[in-house]
């Protein structure tokens, strides 16, 4: 196939004693071989297709993707292609819009044959997911990532769910795998650049979790000056970057695809906190960034509980702060009215929380390394947090 390079990790998930293997391609233009990719893959047997995006989204690659397809059924005339546009950011993921999308599926007669593709970021794929597992007990999807965050998190590994407004984020959800995920590294130069660090924040996180000794975010820290604000120029290093993201949560996931051995809550580093401050702030808190505060306030929390060394300390430090150059916490704290026992008080919604005790993800010695901590010292807890919003963890 031209312009297209595999991933060379497809994950293999073991589901009720049988292999279940989905591709993940990572590769330039690769829009315009979607249709060619899915008939491949076996997915456009005179099936129907809707395809789940925004309209800045559509307006930027619609065409492109719609172009692409219409050329495909001048030679299959029995496929159908249908085109539905969601409003951007968080609360886009509501139990109403997936409603909404269902009774679409029910008007369209969409059947279990039929594929669902999210084009866009975490919020889209998230949705597109949950509304394809739940759609006459699950139907086909596909992840086509635009977002650098939906590229290495939200489409790789299966968790889809939506939001119930400010009582938690993704408290109704399912764990649904894709058939393909398609990531065109085009779509990247397109970006806000706030959403370029956003990605770069999950990014840090899992070179907390990749178990190197280091060898990761070593060269995230080398490459920073380049990859810390995006270049086309740089386009091998940002491959090679979301490359090595991915694998890592490959990794994860294969060993623990529904959080049953405790693997792969790990990938919840700094998310506890994160989640906090995104339902606090009714996510107007960018999730990229909350994470960035949320590694932020873990960092803290695992050098007070005595896990890790002020010197992996400072260097993980340096790289957040970075990422949070032009972000005020104080700031941030009057705006939402944020308060630490607000912030405790939803931990509890947490779905780590088991029997009123509080869980943690945290990065510990060696660096790149992380751990489950289950009823840590709340004392500590409040004064990590009380220091937080005062401003003082970021100088």
């Amino acid at each position: 196939m031209q312009n297209q390079e595999k991933v060379k990790s497809a994950i293999d998930l073991i589901l009720k004693k049988k292999t279940e293997r989905y591709p993940i391609y990572l590769a330039e233009n690769l829009l315009l071989e979607v249709p060619k990719i899915l008939e491949e893959l076996g997915l456009l047997q005179e099936s129907k297709v809707l395809v789940l995006t925004n309209q800045k989204l559509s307006s930027f690659y619609g065409e492109k993707l719609q172009a692409s397809f219409t050329n495909l059924t001048k030679v299959k005339s029995s496929f159908e292609l249908f085109w539905e546009e969601i409003p951007e950011g968080e609360h886009a993921k509501s139990w109403s819009n997936a409603q909404s999308i269902l009774c679409k599926l029910i008007e369209y007669k969409f059947d279990r044959q039929s594929l669902i593709i999210a084009l866009g970021g975490g919020v889209t794929g998230d949705l597109a997911g949950f509304v394809s597992s739940v759609y006459q007990r699950g139907i086909n999807f596909v992840q086509i990532p635009t977002s650098l965050l939906a590229m290495v998190d939200a489409s790789v590994g299966g968790k889809v769910a939506v939001n119930l407004g400010s009582q938690g984020k993704n408290l109704i959800g399912s764990f649904f795998q894709p058939k393909a995920v398609l990531i065109d590294l085009v779509t990247l130069e397109t970006l806000p650049r706030i959403e370029w660090k956003n990605g770069l924040s999950e990014i840090l996180k899992s070179s907390l979790l990749s178990d190197d000794r280091g060898d990761f975010f070593t060269w995230l820290e080398k490459k920073q000056a380049s990859l810390f604000s995006y270049q086309r120029a740089n386009s091998q290093e940002i491959k090679e970057m979301i490359y090595r993201s991915i694998q890592i949560k490959a990794k994860v996931v294969c060993a623990d695809e529904k959080e049953k051995n405790g693997q792969r809550a790990l990938l919840n580093l700094g998310h506890t906190f994160a989640h906090a401050l995104e339902s606090l702030s009714n996510y107007q808190i960018p999730h990229g960034q909350a994470v960035a505060l949320g590694l932020i306030l873990a960092l803290e929390f695992s050098y007070a509980l005595n896990k890790i060394s002020s010197e992996s300390k400072k260097r993980i430090k340096k790289l957040l702060q970075a990422l949070l150059s032009d972000v005020s916490v104080k700031e941030i704290s009057d705006k939402y009215a944020l308060r630490t026992e607000k912030i405790i008080e939803s931990f509890y919604l947490d779905k780590k929380t088991e029997r009123q005790q509080l869980k943690f993800v945290l990065p510990v010695e060696p660096l790149s390394k992380s751990e489950l901590v289950c009823n840590p010292d709340q004392s500590k807890l409040y004064q990590v947090i009380d220091s937080f919003l005062q401003g003082s963890l970021i100088a």
